[in-house]
């Protein structure tokens, strides 16, 4: 991530990140950031807030600064073992220091709580603060049997982007700045998977940023029509050079020898090759079924988990269809974005890691500052029982959380809307594709992003 406040266009953006990582890939002098910044400023016309030389020297400390905390973090996150408990300190030299910070400072926790993946410092523009580890003894010196609670943590909501084409609310934690509720190198594991949502998030981050870069650069602009198809396009070449996809489709077979059932199992196995090989690897473990979905059936098609033993699917306007033990089956209407919506069932029930990280990004966001869930708001017609919450999410439904046990409980279809927007656009709305989600929930596509390039099933 770079941090340049008051940045609005993403090719303006992409040039100061470039100007940033000379800065801090070579160790040049903020003399050097200047020029380089000049240049960008000069192609692009920006007119930014503040004078020249104290814009280029927040911009240039703030972001060194933030490059050696993420150093610090993968530092003291492979020492984990060894110094377990993280200690936030306030830097004692701010002419103006944000209150919540100074009454962070001195507090311990562990080095895996929740907290730190929105209150690792820097927390803001200008802030000194600074985390050291702790092994048992130094705990105990300093009188603790143990971590401390971590602080409840309350959110408030600020306008951004006021000075761009697109302002938003976003809502931030008290304390932190818009933008800063991440931990700097949470995405940068060296070896090994991540761990939390916060992290594939933080991952994802970044490259969609260099996708989006990619993309301007090829002249589609955020607002264009062709934006979303060429964005595809981009993520789908470096999904294949990076992850493999494409060179392994789903095991899937149609129900019978009518031709709608053989479309059907065609468009699955495409639908599988959107994702990673290794993803492909894991979920074709358990073969599947197609069955094309008749029009008027009430909904545009179902996943059914695979069976224990062999078992009667009755499909309305069809014949009942055995299907074996074993093995899953899609009911689909065909279209390439309910392929892909249900395929992510499949790999939701094979890749129950996967699942488990969009639940806790769900919890996460349907979990009221003092701990308690928030409160159903609707529910959802033609799924009995099935309720959304105030979540943030484009639409209720992606939230929305299943009772059982006809469906498995809990949240069941963030992670299959989300892949959906991603790969396509949805059928009965053809207005939502992946520029819906850029605009209006950019989180839940960064995280989408980081699972597809960073998360290997174990």
């Amino acid at each position: 991530m770079v941090a340049v406040a008051g940045a609005a266009h993403d090719d303006l953006v992409a040039d100061l990140r470039g100007a940033v990582d000379k800065a801090v890939a070579d160790g040049t002098t903020l003399a050097t950031f200047q020029r380089d910044f000049d240049a960008a400023v000069a192609k692009h016309g920006w007119s930014y807030r503040g004078g020249r030389d104290w814009r280029t020297r927040v911009i240039y400390r703030t972001n060194l600064k933030t490059s050696y905390a993420a150093g610090r973090y993968r530092q003291m996150r492979d020492a984990a073992d060894r110094r377990p408990y993280w200690r936030y300190r306030h830097s004692g030299v701010a002419e103006h220091p944000r209150h919540q910070h100074v009454a962070w400072d001195g507090l311990v926790l562990r080095h895996d709580d929740p907290w730190w993946e929105t209150h690792y410092p820097p927390n803001g523009w200008g802030c000194g603060c600074y985390v050291e580890s702790l092994n048992e003894r130094a705990l105990k010196r300093l009188n603790k049997a143990g971590p401390d609670r971590a602080p409840p943590v309350r959110e408030r909501e600020v306008t951004v982007g006021t000075r761009g084409p697109t302002p938003r609310t976003v809502r931030v934690p008290e304390g932190i700045d818009p933008g800063w509720a991440y931990a700097p190198g949470a995405g940068q594991r060296a070896g090994g998977p991540l761990l939390s949502p916060a992290e594939y998030t933080l991952a994802g981050r970044e490259i969609r940023t260099r996708i989006d870069a990619a993309v301007q650069a090829a002249g589609a602009k955020s607002s264009s029509a062709l934006f979303p198809e060429v964005w595809r396009r981009e993520l789908r070449a470096r999904l294949r050079a990076e992850r493999g996809a494409g060179a392994l489709e789903a095991r899937a077979t149609g129900a019978g020898a009518a031709k709608a059932d053989i479309d059907a199992a065609r468009g699955i196995r495409a639908a599988s090759k959107e994702f990673p090989r290794a993803w492909i690897e894991r979920a074709n473990r358990a073969r599947l079924t197609a069955q094309h979905f008749p029009p008027g059936a009430g909904y545009r098609g179902d996943y059914i988990r695979p069976q224990a033993a062999d078992s009667i699917i009755q499909t309305p306007g069809r014949p009942n269809y055995k299907l074996a033990k074993g093995r899953g089956m899609i009911r689909t209407d065909s279209t390439p974005d309910n392929a892909v919506h249900e395929y992510t069932h499949h790999l939701q029930e094979t890749m129950p890691e996967l699942d488990g990280l969009f639940r806790r990004f769900h919890v996460r966001r349907t979990t009221r500052p003092d701990g308690t869930t928030r409160d159903p708001i609707a529910p959802l017609p033609g799924y009995p029982g099935a309720q959304g919450r105030e979540d943030r999410y484009v639409d209720a439904y992606f939230g929305a959380e299943y009772p059982g046990p006809a469906w498995p409980s809990g949240p069941m279809e963030a992670i299959t809307r989300t892949y959906q927007l991603v790969f396509g656009e949805m059928g009965q709305y053809p207005k939502m594709t992946v520029r819906t989600l850029r605009h209006r929930d950019p989180e839940i596509l960064d995280f989408a992003i980081g699972l597809l390039f960073r998360y290997d099933p174990s």
